[in-house]
């Protein structure tokens, strides 16, 4: 990658293109909110082994367009236990970079 200044945005539109994920009313970008569902619930399903497993969603995103876009910061969006009619709209313009692992319950689990 490209190297940049603490203090300057980052910036590239160019791979943004590659990983943008359209929903009603307009666009978010990096992990789509599906796959991320799937593979949580495959896991729940694995470790209770239950068909029927709801698992929380809580996604990790970062600004890419409006305020504080470029920067570091980042938002937890609980898009799991939001109205339904809300649903992937809470991602808009921002990346999805990762998920928080709900699974532990508060507590500290070793790997």
């Amino acid at each position: 990658g490209e190297l940049t200044r603490w203090e300057e945005a980052f910036s590239d539109p160019e791979r943004l293109k590659d990983c943008a994920h359209k929903c009603f009313g307009g666009v978010y970008y990096g992990r789509r909110y599906g796959d991320v569902v799937e593979e949580l619930t495959r896991i729940a399903r694995e470790k209770d082994r239950e068909e029927n497993v709801e698992v929380p969603v809580v996604l990790l995103t970062v600004p890419i367009h409006g305020p504080k876009s470029g920067t570091s910061k980042f938002s937890i969006v609980r898009v799991g236990e939001s109205p339904r009619e809300w649903g992937e709209r809470l991602l808009l313009n921002s990346a999805v970079i990762g998920h928080l692992d709900c699974s532990a319950d508060g507590r500290i689990v070793e790997e």
